[in-house]
């Protein structure tokens, strides 16, 4: 049987997008209404922008993401695979659901 090799984590200072993953997390919410993407996403903008002129808030509305705690929608961006988890209303709860859901729901191929 082969040994489970549990993953390691490491604090870094820079934004996701510039950590060398190319699997990303941000958190999505709802914010007077309107769709609202969370840190690390205006990064990720600036570094998609080099080349392209693209919007991550025009490229996700029509998926409709989730913004409950845990829901869960997955988009590609070039050189990303971003992962949008719904954060509720910001709170303990609806951040501790939505980091267990993308722990446990996201498919750990992606990360490959």
């Amino acid at each position: 049987m082969t040994p489970v090799v549990p993953p390691t984590f490491e604090h870094n200072d820079e934004p996701p997008s510039r950590t060398g993953t190319v699997v990303l997390a941000l958190a999505v919410l709802e914010y007077d209404g309107e769709l609202v993407l969370g840190p690390g996403a205006a990064e990720l903008a600036d570094d998609l922008d080099l080349d392209l002129d693209l919007d991550l808030l025009a490229l996700a509305e029509p998926l409709r993401p989730g913004t409950k705690a845990g829901e869960v929608t997955t988009m590609s961006v070039p050189g990303f695979l971003v992962h949008l988890v719904g954060v509720g209303d910001c709170g303990s709860t609806d951040l501790r659901r939505a980091g267990a859901t993308a722990v446990v729901d996201v498919d750990p191929q992606s990360f490959n």
